[in-house]
């Protein structure tokens, strides 16, 4: 039950294509992962075009290669345009960019006109192009399928300056590459032993890594053996970034497996065996067969997810292994991946729920970090838009650039989904605390529009309407408990509230204890005549 280094390492292989007589060549992603590609193509020197299909847009895209670095790519991303780039950086205003933008006649790019213009230098430029490319290039680490050509040429961008493949591969493997990813690209070394080579002193600062993972990098460069497991366990880390910092050192060739990776005694891996298959047919709860609590958090369940996930690795298993236990295995580990999924789910809707309930309670700290695991889970509305951005200007408090960036914040989500009550009503509170009282005014009658319900948003109106500066409030508008809205009607911020003594109810008693005092009157006249006579 046993697989090589040597079987491991292969597995990284690129195939040459700066040779004379292989101009051109593919590559399938399946068997080539993007940290792999990028790192080949830096050891080669590559010089040329990579070609690749963007599903989203049908379109086939381009990235420019100079000595094995990228400098450039027509890859499209949100966000990623020239122009939203440098202003975005603060390196050209807003009314610049209009004024290039009306310029444009398809025979000169909108960077070549900013620089005639003086807007940008040339320098400036080239970064903004580096920039944009290195943020484009990141969607690549997302795909795990499809066919890369590369095709061998001259390069004629002299003046683009080059990618840092290092860092970008840090980055892409960080922002793109979740348990389930990692975990499938490391096989059967994710439960064996690392030492680092020479290369990893030489080139760890090109990476760029985060500060605190210092330790943990600090150990593996000593030349010590470690684990997945083991790096975990260091100050600052944890499973997930251990992983990450693994993968990346891996793809790029730096660490190397000390020796064969060992699945197991077989008797007591059969024994496992058995006993997961038994969970599984029981159809137990998804977090009951991963073994974690009811309210275990995303993080909690992708790491004993991944403990079992490596337990039961069929990639690990030996060639002496009978095509039976082989086939079990595989069954094993597929059902796995679809219960992590379940047990996931299962999360997404309890952070969600939770973390709406407590902002609706004040309770700002907690429920955003229960909204921000929701959306890391895949949370998505504009709902929750809202809330994440409330929880976030209470918990950082509301002075007037943090009250600017969610007013901002706010138009742009309302602008897609203007029929969010509760998003108006946050908007009214911001505008009332930057003193826009009208606007603010609007913007609690809108809320009621949408929802006549909200209490706050009528309390709001009311004392803006007075004059009044807009107070602290829930960070989710309470609605009335009743089951239905009540019709619409017209609102009159003026009107004095009714008093609770001249309800409906207390009117009809005042009417019949009237009635019973006159009968009583009545007859005391009546018998007192009666007397007299």
């Amino acid at each position: 039950m046993l697989a090589s280094a040597a079987e491991l390492v292969s597995c990284r292989s690129l195939p040459a294509v700066n040779d004379v007589e292989q101009l051109q060549t593919t590559v399938e992603l399946a068997n080539v992962p993007p940290p792999s590609l990028f790192f080949g193509l830096l050891s080669q020197r590559f010089s040329g075009r990579l070609e690749l299909d963007q599903t989203a847009t049908g379109a086939r895209r381009c990235v420019r290669f100079r000595g094995g670095m990228p400098m450039w790519t027509d890859w499209e991303q949100d966000g990623s345009r020239l122009g939203e780039l440098a202003v975005a950086q603060a390196q050209v205003g807003r009314a610049a960019i209009d004024a290039a933008l009306t310029k444009l006649d398809g025979r000169r790019p909108l960077g070549q006109i900013l620089v005639e213009d003086g807007a940008l230098t040339p320098d400036k430029l080239a970064a903004l192009l580096r920039a944009q490319c290195s943020r484009r290039l990141l969607d690549l680490f997302a795909l795990e399928r499809g066919t890369i050509t590369l095709v061998a040429e001259a390069d004629d961008h002299p003046g683009m300056l080059p990618v840092n493949v290092l860092e970008l591969i840090h980055r892409g493997v960080t922002s793109r590459y979740d348990a389930t990813r990692l975990r499938r690209d490391l096989g059967a070394a994710w439960g064996g032993r690392f030492r680092a080579n020479a290369a990893l002193e030489r080139y760890v600062e090109q990476f760029r890594f985060r500060p605190e993972d210092g330790s943990l990098l600090g150990y593996l460069a000593s030349g010590a053996e470690a684990s997945i497991a083991e790096l975990a366990a260091m100050p600052d880390a944890s499973e997930a970034r251990a992983a990450q910092i693994v993968a990346v050192l891996w793809h790029c060739q730096m660490l190397e497996p000390t020796s064969e990776i060992v699945v197991d005694d077989l008797e007591r891996f059969l024994a496992d065996l058995e006993s997961m298959e038994t969970r599984l047919r029981a159809n137990q709860d998804p977090t009951a067969i991963i073994g974690v609590d009811g309210d275990a958090t995303a993080s909690a369940i992708d790491s004993a997810w991944l403990q079992l996930a490596a337990r039961f690795d069929p990639r690990a298993l030996g060639d002496d292994v009978d095509d039976d236990l082989r086939s079990r295995v595989q069954d094993v580990s597929s059902a796995l991946d679809d219960v992590r999924a379940a047990a996931r789910r299962r999360r997404l809707a309890l952070t969600e729920i939770a973390g709406l309930r407590l902002m609706g309670e004040g309770k700002f700290a907690r429920s955003l970090a229960l909204l921000e695991e929701a959306v890391s889970l895949g949370a998505t509305g504009p709902e929750i838009e809202c809330a994440v951005l409330w929880g976030q200007l209470q918990t950082q408090g509301r002075a007037e650039p943090e009250l600017r960036r969610a007013l901002a914040a706010l138009d742009r989500t309302l602008a897609v989904h203007p029929d969010v009550a509760a998003g108006h009503y946050y908007r009214g509170c911001v505008l009332g605390w930057l003193g826009k009282s009208n606007e603010a005014a609007g913007a609690f009658r809108r809320a009621l529009e949408l929802d006549p319900r909200l209490v706050d948003a009528q309390r709001q109106l009311r004392a803006v309407s007075r004059g009044e500066r807009v107070t602290d409030v829930a960070a989710a508008p309470r609605r009335r408990p009743d089951d239905a809205p009540p019709p619409m009607g017209p609102h009159r911020p003026h009107a004095p509230p009714r008093h609770e003594l001249l309800t409906p109810g207390y009117k009809r008693l005042y009417w019949i204890t009237g009635i019973l005092l006159a009968a009583l009157v009545a007859a005391n006249f009546i018998l007192r005549l009666d007397a007299d006579f």
